[in-house]
């Protein structure tokens, strides 16, 4: 979401470009208030330097070419910020290391490791992102606190990572999970979960700023002033 400046800003207050399928999205953008181009990562059609700053939200995993698409986001904005996963903490999160150990697996490849994200991104920082319990964007990790979640068919539908899973290893994982919610051998072994009072998830993302298990990347060249953001 490359964020425009200068007289431009007063005319379009922030400028999407969007990298979904337009099949997909054409639905969502007709109800949009913000202008929204349709274009690819990796060839962003936009000037070079024509943003204050531009973010990617939990999709650089998805991008065919992710060096290519992140050094765009160089090319176009002074400013960066990815909110992407940390590889390496994949299997702290209860549903990965006791359900679908698979996706570990998937996540080393599809990841980068952040400090190959940082450094594409010419330097910055790299923050951890805490979850709320009640998250709505239902990424992978929103649910770690509502795990009967995982066995509706909706919420899978929104979770690239069990499209990307075998049939029958996702069928196994659910069948567990759901026995295990039954029998109260869940909370059992998860207690933690419900004990943490402050409702934020200790499976975290990082937010990566261009120099942050979710992170954020938020890239800021030499010059500018010091700042962040979260999911």
């Amino acid at each position: 979401m490359p964020v425009s400046r200068g007289a431009w800003c007063e005319r379009l207050p922030i400028g999407r470009c969007d990298t979904a399928s337009w099949r997909s999205r054409r639905g969502y953008l007709a109800r949009a208030r913000a202008p929204a181009i349709q274009g690819r990562a990796e060839s962003l059609p936009f000037t070079d330097g024509a943003f204050d700053a531009a973010m990617a939200i939990l999709t650089v995993h998805h991008w065919q070419d992710q060096a290519r698409g992140l050094a765009e986001l160089c090319r176009v904005a002074r400013r960066r910020v990815v909110l992407t996963f940390d590889p390496d903490f994949s299997d702290a999160f209860w549903l990965v290391r006791d359900y679908l150990p698979e996706s570990a697996e998937i996540d080393r490849t599809w990841f980068r490791p952040i400090r190959e994200v940082v450094e594409a991104l010419g330097g910055g920082a790299a923050r951890v992102v805490p979850i709320a319990h009640d998250c709505t964007d239902g990424f992978l990790c929103a649910y770690w606190r509502r795990p009967e979640a995982y066995l509706g068919g909706r919420v899978r539908a929104g979770i690239s990572t069990f499209a990307r899973l075998d049939a029958n290893v996702v069928t196994r994982a659910l069948a567990a999970l759901e026995h295990d919610l039954e029998s109260g051998a869940f909370w059992d072994r998860h207690a933690d979960l419900v004990e943490h009072g402050s409702g934020l998830s200790p499976h975290r993302g990082r937010h990566l700023t261009s120099r942050y298990p979710y992170r954020w990347t938020d890239h800021r060249t030499r010059t500018s002033p010091p700042t962040r953001s979260a999911q």
